[in-house]
C-alpha cells in the first residue's frame, strides 16, 4: 500500500488543548466544560466532539484529521497488516489490561499515553481503546466526510478494538466515546 508522507500526533488531542481552541474561539464552548480543565482532566482525551468541531481543531493546528488508510497504515505497521498495533497478542482471547483501556474496565476514558506497551511500531499511543477516533473516509483519493470511527474505546469488546475494523456514527452529534487526533502532511 502506498500512502503519502505524513506525521501524526503521538495521542489523541487532550481537553486542555481543545479548551485552547475554544478559547481562541475556533470551536464552540465545549459542553463539560466551560473553564480550564483541573489539573486532572486535563489530559484526558477530549469527547463530545462532533466531525466538523474535531475537523476545525485539526485545521488550526495546520493539519486534518486522518484518513481511514492514514489510521490503518500507522496502526498496522504499513504492509505488516498487524491486527492491533502492537501486534497479536492477548490475554485469553481479550485485549491485555497494559495494552489498552477496553472492554470495560472503566465507566469513561482516562488519561492519554497511560497505555505505552499498546504503542505502534510508528510511536503513536492509544489507537486501540480509551476513545474511537473520528477519521475522514478516503473517496476517488479526497476525503469526504463520513462519520467513520477507529480504534475501540473503554466499553468496546476485542473485536471492536482490531485495526481493520471501522464503525459510522452521526457526524453532526459528540459522542462520550469518540475522541481524535491530528495529521500533518510531510513534504
Amino acid at each position: 500500500m502506498h500512502v503519502p508522507k505524513f506525521a501524526m500526533s503521538r495521542f489523541p488531542v487532550t481537553r486542555i488543548q481543545y479548551w485552547l481552541a475554544v478559547q481562541c474561539c475556533v470551536v464552540p464552548p465545549h459542553p463539560e466544560f466551560q473553564d480550564e480543565p483541573d489539573y486532572v482532566a486535563r489530559d484526558l482525551p477530549v469527547t463530545d466532539v462532533t466531525f466538523a468541531q474535531a475537523r476545525a481543531f485539526a485545521k488550526w493546528v495546520g493539519g486534518d484529521l486522518p484518513t481511514v488508510t492514514q489510521w490503518e497504515y500507522v496502526a498496522m505497521n504499513g504492509n505488516e497488516k498487524r491486527l492491533f498495533p502492537w501486534g497479536a497478542d492477548l490475554e485469553k482471547g481479550k485485549i491485555p489490561p497494559s495494552h489498552a483501556l477496553a472492554e470495560e474496565r472503566s465507566s469513561g476514558p482516562l488519561p492519554v499515553g497511560s497505555w505505552p506497551a499498546g504503542r505502534s511500531a510508528h510511536g503513536v499511543e492509544d489507537l486501540c481503546g480509551n476513545v474511537f477516533e473520528w477519521c475522514l473516509e478516503t473517496g476517488d483519493d479526497k476525503p469526504v466526510p463520513a462519520g467513520v470511527i477507529k480504534g475501540g474505546s473503554y466499553f468496546s469488546p476485542t473485536a471492536d478494538c482490531k485495526n481493520g475494523v471501522s464503525q459510522t456514527l452521526d457526524p453532526l452529534q459528540g459522542y462520550p466515546f469518540v475522541g481524535f487526533r491530528v495529521v500533518w502532511p510531510v513534504p
